[in-house]
């Protein structure tokens, strides 16, 4: 489902910060059953949402319980809890803010510290 910009916008994005620091890793889940998802959220440090709509995502309530902040495009639920730079960020649809919230994330991980603290709180 394109709309939710997984080809168009997370991997490009991702591809792009690769292109700084080749050694960031990319995880994703399609399926699965429930019981492995906290595994899962164990090995990634942030979620990445796309989405042109959503009510939820669930995505986001599922890494939040986990203590893993997002960077989201400005719908749904992430709306509401995303206390940008705080506690994940909102960001346009754009391959490059997206990229450049992953860099950012990289490169200061006493900021990915303090939204992993705060984000199933606020959530």
């Amino acid at each position: 489902r394109e709309f939710k910009g997984y080809y168009s916008h997370i991997l490009p994005a991702v591809e792009k910060a690769k292109e700084k620091y080749p050694d960031i890793e990319f995880k994703s889940r399609f399926s699965g059953p429930m019981e492995t998802l906290p595994n899962f959220y164990e090995e990634i440090m942030v979620s990445i949402i796309a989405s042109d709509t959503d009510a939820g995502p669930s995505m986001f309530g599922e890494s939040s319980l986990m203590d893993i902040p997002c960077i989201s495009t400005n719908i749904g639920i992430p709306r509401d809890v995303i206390q940008n730079g705080i506690n994940g960020f909102i960001v346009e649809k754009d391959i490059n803010l997206i990229a450049e919230k992953i860099i950012e994330l990289y490169e200061n991980r006493e900021l990915l510290k303090s939204m992993s603290k705060r984000i199933r709180k606020d959530y």
